[in-house]
């Protein structure tokens, strides 16, 4: 068999990150790329806007958007999976804080109602991804949360809930984000 040449650059990368990383190629065979720009998504993920490289002129944040095209069977899963695992297990958390929170706020909001005073503020969710959303419901969880990760497994499920809802120029809304407009 022949070594195939690695082109991702690893030059700089944290030792631990690339340990991990080494790590999953040898255990799970998936291309080293697939390991090291998912990590780098998910790290990108948890730190939002908290970290900007700020030039002046424009203002750029951590967020990567990648596409895996490749072969069915050549590891693209595993990466995913590991690297969005503890990110999942906190959103769900966070979820089932929101459905006591939620349910406590129906509570005093009715009295508050019967009353006749003001309500406390709804609660929102908290949540770092986002994976099949209306955009009536995806933008205010964006603007509520101070970023998300957009987290589909399959490009073309991504592609063909374009203009699902209505034809509300889905595609250049996401250009803007992107842009942080």
């Amino acid at each position: 068999t022949e070594e195939k040449e690695n082109y991702f650059p690893m030059e700089g990368m944290p030792q631990i990150l690339a340990d991990l990383i080494n790590d999953n190629v040898a255990v799970y065979g998936s291309p080293l790329e697939y390991f090291a720009s998912t990590l780098l998504v998910a790290c990108g993920s948890v730190v939002r806007k908290r970290a900007v490289l700020d030039d002046g002129k424009y203002k750029n944040y951590p967020q990567l958007w990648i596409m895996y095209i490749g072969s069915s069977g050549i590891g693209k899963d595993a990466p995913l999976k590991i690297a969005f695992k503890p990110i999942q297990d906190y959103d769900e958390i966070s979820y089932q804080t929101y459905l006591k929170d939620i349910a406590e706020w129906k509570v005093i909001d009715a009295a508050c109602k019967k009353a006749k005073d003001s309500s406390p503020e709804r609660p929102t969710i908290k949540m770092i991804l986002i994976d099949d959303a209306t955009p009536e419901s995806f933008y205010p969880c964006l603007q509520n949360n101070g970023g998300l990760t957009l987290h589909r497994d399959e490009l073309s499920g991504w592609f063909a809930d374009f203009g699902r809802y209505n034809k509300n120029g889905e595609i250049s809304r996401y250009l803007s984000i992107f842009n942080n407009a």
